[in-house]
């Protein structure tokens, strides 16, 4: 903080000058904490524009960088605020005398540490509702870890009451801190923060000043998303940033493209560090180094470039800080400290007193300790000019061990700062080859297809693959359709994305902006001059935004609101820094990554090397023919999806399924030659691995990502010939087991569920629990064993030259990752299926099908691929007995099958059964868990469903929340609606057959998502208009969800009796007395039941009121669904 000039009193000269203090010392001190107290709001205020002036300062333009080197980034470091004016802050004596106000604060911060705030927490319109809804929520979190001295509390909503979508806060009082302070954390794990802020959020309850404070941050950082949209690659350093634990990152920032690291003061308000940076950016922070300890706080963190590491330290250092804490600060910064790398220390240090211009300082310890300390550790300090206003005082200061910057600006255009901004540049060197290289995109959806459909017909295909084995067939044909893509595909090269930038007249309402803030420093204009421009400025960059996303999704075409999405909610930064432990280096370049995955992949298929060349000379069975003549080819070709996805031979389905009438020649010439010679083209044995993040620990760690094979498209085709033979061939005999739901024709997640769940209810009908094994295989798909699967495939009787084919298709592939535009070198996978196949999925269910034939008969089995449960009806412990038995089954049958269970997922589901038993597999219990995610629907050991109905409905206002967040206001709303059923819909309809609740309150969650849908879109266009949630329907031509979950049964049950699935209708549903003529075929008998809100029982009533000839005469699915549109919507309709 700089020193305010203080008040000078005229001294008569002649007189003898009276030595009485003016002021006792007691007064003195109270004065000081009266001002103190007092400038805290100023403080607060001054911050205000603090974020607003960073983009003027990251703007300017530096020197341009010698050859050969790229500019990554350019730094800002701001400064701290500016001190208040005195007259600001006039008091007279009498004021000064009483009651301080830091008295008055501590009694209201004790008071208020009886509240829990939370915020964003949706609320409806009746309020007693509202309330009942926010005590379930908060008894969730109390219960949850069973908080006793939590179990008394109070709750009232605070603030009035709009029309607009405005939640207010809740103020829960609990009867102790420690109580209000327990329940905090537990809401934050429970509820974890989402971007931009929208999900719930608790906090303790805060003074007005910090509140003051608090909401200043969150509008200023969020405003600095928007401002960095002008493509400059600039990261603000911030000093100073007062944040607090109350304030979340996902609450700061609004946009995917960025991400914010930070240290906060602990102990007291003030203080604070952190970066805004994008996450193209390498970076990788050292949780390890970063502290607020010894009255500093330290930020540290790596960035990374393709051949450099830069280290960054990013210090706060109060002016008040004492020697004994300088010693303790940079005692631990001497251990930490690594002189090998490439170090950067910067931030706000507060040494006033030395001159960094002539090298000469003050003799005192503390100046001195830290010059020697600087000279230790051989760091050069870069600023010599004052970053002060009218002060020649260096307090930013830029510390450097290694030549890395070399061009800095300091810049005075941030507003009411009494620091100047420092804009430095950071050089990573790169290959020189590498710094304007353009990447050459084939824009195939523009090529010239008639023409290359006459190119590929002029080739006498028998001719040119007369006496040529199928790889080289292969060969052949893929070098004539590369010719063709090279002669009439055109391209284009794109350098790297780069953000949107901002146009000219923008710029220059910036440049005017920046020039303003000079101007007011000077007093040429007013200040109420440069808001107005302040204001101009921010309303241009917010309609240049809205009309460049109205551009794109203008049409309101679902694909391009599909894409705008995708590009906002997931900024896809390639495969992160790899660090599997912090005593591993990091590896950052994409061919060390391809490696690192090649060797994590390869070892897991890695198993006993599998000689599976013999001949096939096994009886042929009874499968049928396969045939490849040329119109079965095209046919297949013409239903391709127009996917331009890489493959390892550079063609794409959507060129193949444009090309289909002249290519079916040729792929039949050579599919014929390759089925009936076993042999496998070579180009058909290489696959292109890419690692996928599986959703789970942490993205840095190698281990977290599982293997995507991308093949060749022709092969693809090929494969879809030979699956859809054995399929039939399967479906025939009947040889597929019938607990298998996955990968299947007339099969689904939904079907799966509503199977296993029609035995449970039927159990509690008779008032019997039911124990359900949940088994997890581990990389079930990467451990096929393939001389196993070859017997299964000759035991269910597939042919000989299908067998050898597979077998061939199965040995001596080529798979290399691809991270980039960099390759791993090959492996060769020993066993497994490639997953990214056609056949591949098939093949699995084959391995895995025998595997309920080893259950005995009494216990259910469930499969989904590799999804398995077992479950049993439990009366006595001798049923338990034999659900063990059924276990112990499964895992020998993995163990003779080379397959591995995950033993600590492996859980035990115990519904409505209190007979304790601990299972065991392999010797080890099995965890006891009230609810679990089966096929995405979490299910507990009471089937309530409440859980996965706050789960869904949390998602759903995530997603919701980033459509609104999104999308400009100034789009129509049918845009709105279509993004609406594209995006969060689903979320809130997956298998709403098998948990649609009974209870009027979760029905009422249910619904919430769209009721907030619908109010806040149509107050873009009415502002705050009162509209009924009926109206806003019909406004929105939305259905209640409610009724959309009333069509979904009704068209269920349709696929059922219509035999569209393929479950036994009489599994699910009674028939009734055929006999009766009132009644239609497709009637169903509805039987007693305890719990009739199940589906088999709540859907046939409906169903049964349905018109006879009507579901007699219908026989297609799109048939009954426009029916089924046509009934619901009337007002009259009795469903």
């Amino acid at each position: 903080m700089g020193n305010a000039k203080r008040p000078c009193t005229s001294i008569n000269t002649d007189s003898e000058i009276d030595q009485t203090p003016i002021l006792t010392q007691t007064q003195l001190e109270q004065i000081s904490c009266n001002v103190v107290q007092l400038l805290t709001p100023i403080i607060e205020t001054t911050i205000k524009t603090l974020f607003q002036q960073i983009q003027q300062q990251l703007n300017i333009n530096l020197p341009q960088s010698e050859p050969q080197q790229q500019k990554t980034s350019r730094w800002g470091c701001p400064p701290n605020l500016m001190p208040p004016k005195i007259k600001q802050a006039a008091m007279t004596i009498e004021q000064l005398q009483q009651p301080v106000f830091d008295e008055n604060l501590k009694e209201l911060y004790k008071k208020k540490s009886f509240y829990a705030v939370i915020e964003r927490f949706p609320e409806l319109e009746n309020e007693e509702e509202d309330l009942k809804n926010i005590e379930r929520n908060v008894q969730i979190v109390i219960n949850n870890k069973n908080f006793k001295e939590a179990k008394n509390f109070e709750i009232k909503r605070h603030g009035i009451k709009k029309q607009n979508n405005y939640h207010r806060i809740i103020k829960v009082k609990f009867s102790t801190p420690a109580a209000a302070h327990s329940f905090i954390n537990q809401y934050r794990t429970i509820h974890k923060p989402t971007l931009g802020g929208h999900s719930p959020f608790a906090r303790r309850d805060l003074t007005p000043p910090e509140l003051q404070l608090q909401n200043y941050l969150k509008q200023q950082v969020k405003e600095i998303n928007t401002k960095h949209g002008n493509g400059t690659a600039s990261y603000p350093f911030l000093c100073e940033t007062w944040l607090t634990d109350n304030t979340s990152n996902e609450s700061l920032l609004t946009s995917n493209s960025y991400d914010f690291i930070r240290v906060d003061r602990l102990k007291k308000r003030g203080g604070g560090v952190g970066v805004v940076y994008k996450k193209e950016i390498k970076i990788i922070n050292i949780p390890t180094l970063s502290i607020s300890e010894y009255n500093h706080e330290l930020l540290t963190f790596d960035i990374y470039s393709e051949f450099k590491r830069i280290r960054f330290h990013l210090i706060y250092r109060p002016p008040n800080t004492k020697l004994v804490d300088d010693k303790k600060f940079w005692g631990l910064i001497k251990k930490k400290y690594k002189n090998d790398l490439s170090n950067i220390i910067l931030g706000d240090l507060n040494f006033p007193k030395i001159n960094w211009q002539e090298f000469t300082l003050p003799k005192d310890n503390q100046n001195l300790y830290f010059y020697n300390t600087i000279n230790k550790l051989n760091l050069n300090q870069i600023i010599k000019e004052p970053t002060m206003y009218n002060t020649s005082h260096t307090l930013d200061l830029i510390f450097q061990n290694k030549q890395l910057i070399e061009k800095y600006k300091i810049i005075d255009d941030l507003v009411l700062s009494d620091h100047k901004s420092i804009v430095f540049e950071v050089v990573f060197p790169v290959e020189k080859v590498n710094s304007k290289e353009k990447r050459k995109v084939l824009l195939f959806k523009k090529g010239k297809y008639k023409i290359i459909n006459w190119y590929l017909a002029q080739y006498d295909w028998y001719n040119i693959f007369k006496d040529k084995n199928p790889s080289e067939m292969a060969e052949i044909l893929n070098s004539i359709i590369t010719q063709a893509i090279q002669k009439f595909i055109p391209f284009k090269k794109f350098s790297e994305k780069t953000p949107m930038k901002y146009p000219k007249e923008i710029r220059e309402i910036i440049k005017q902006k920046a020039d303003a803030w000079k101007k007011l420093k000077l007093r040429e204009i007013s200040k109420d001059n440069y808001k107005c421009l302040e204001i101009k400025c921010k309303l241009q960059i917010e309609k240049h935004k809205n009309n460049y996303l109205s551009k794109k999704i203008g049409s309101g075409h679902i694909g391009e609101i599909h894409k705008l999405m995708k590009r906002n909610r997931f900024k896809y930064a390639g495969i992160p820094i790899l660090n599997e432990s912090e005593e591993n280096d990091p590896i950052v370049l994409d061919i060390d990554k391809a490696n690192k995955f090649r060797n994590i992949f390869e070892e897991i298929v890695s198993g006993s090397k599998n000689n599976i060349q013999a001949s096939f000379e096994a009886k042929d069975g009874y499968q049928e023919e396969i045939i490849f003549e040329p119109y079965i080819i095209e046919k297949l070709l013409k239903k391709l999806p127009n996917k331009l996805s890489h493959s390892p031979e550079n063609i794409n389905q959507y060129f193949l399924k444009k090309c289909a009438t002249p290519l079916a020649l040729p792929l039949s010439i050579l599919y014929e030659n390759t089925f009936k010679t076993g042999i496998v083209p070579e180009l058909w044995k290489i696959a292109h691995i890419l690692p996928i993040f599986k959703k789970k620990g942490s993205v840095n760690d190698p281990k977290n990502y599982r293997p995507i094979a991308l093949t060749s498209p022709t092969c693809r085709v090929f494969e879809r010939i030979i699956a859809n033979n054995i399929l039939e061939h399967l479906n025939k005999h009947k040889l597929i087991a019938e607990e298998q739901f996955g990968f299947l024709p007339k099969s689904s997640c939904t079907l799966q569920i509503l199977s296993s769940m029609q035995d449970w209810y039927n159990s509690l009908d008779r008032k019997i629990g039911t124990d359900v094994i949940y088994f997890d295989f581990e990389k079930a798909f990467d451990k096929v064993d393939h001389q196993i699967l070859i017997r299964k495939l000759q035991e269910i009787k597939i042919d000989s030259l299908t067998i050898r084919w597979i077998g061939n298709f199965l040995s001596n592939r080529s798979h290399i990752v691809k991270i980039g535009d960099h390759f791993s070198e090959p492996f060769l996978p020993k066993t497994g299926v490639p997953q990214g196949t056609v056949l591949g999925p098939l093949l699995f269910l084959i391995y895995i099908n025998d595997l309920p034939k080893h259950i005995p008969k009494n216990i259910k089995v469930k499969l989904y691929a590799d999804d398995f449960k077992l479950y049993s009806e439990i009366k006595t412990e001798k049923d338990c007995i034999e659900l063990q038995g059924a276990i112990n089954n499964a895992y020998r049958w993995a163990k003779n099958n080379r397959l591995e269970f995950s033993i600590s997922k492996v859980k035990v589901l115990k519904i409505y059964n209190k007979i304790k038993y601990n299972y065991e597999i392999n010797g080890d219990k099995i965890e006891e868990v009230n609810n679990i995610r089966d096929l995405g629907i979490y299910i507990d050991n009471k089937l309530k469903f409440d859980q996965h109905v706050a789960r869904i409905t949390k998602s759903s206002f995530i997603r919701l929340n980033n459509i609104l967040r999104i999308l400009p206001k100034t789009l129509p709303i049918d845009t709105y609606v279509k993004a609406f059923k594209t995006y969060v819909r689903p979320i809130m309809e997956y298998s709403t057959e098998s948990f649609s609740p009974k209870l009027e309150y979760l029905n009422k969650q249910l619904e919430r998502p769209q009721r907030s849908f619908t109010r806040k879109v149509l107050r873009y266009k009415y502002k705050y208009q009162k509209i009924s949630y009926n109206e806003r329907l019909k406004r929105c031509k939305l259905p209640p969800t409610n009724i959309r979950r009333i069509r979904t049964d009704l068209m269920t049950t349709f696929k059922i009796i219509k035999g569209f699935y393929k479950i036994n209708p009489e599994q699910i549903f009674s028939k009734p007395n055929r006999n009766n003529p009132r009644l239609h075929r497709y009637q169903i008998f509805k039987k007693q039941a305890k719990n009739n809100h199940f589906f088999s029982h709540r859907i046939i009533d409906r169903w049964n009121k349905l018109p006879k000839n009507e579901i007699e005469k219908i026989n297609t699915i799109p048939q009954f669904k426009k029916f089924l549109d046509k009934i619901l919507i009337t007002e009259d309709n009795n469903l």
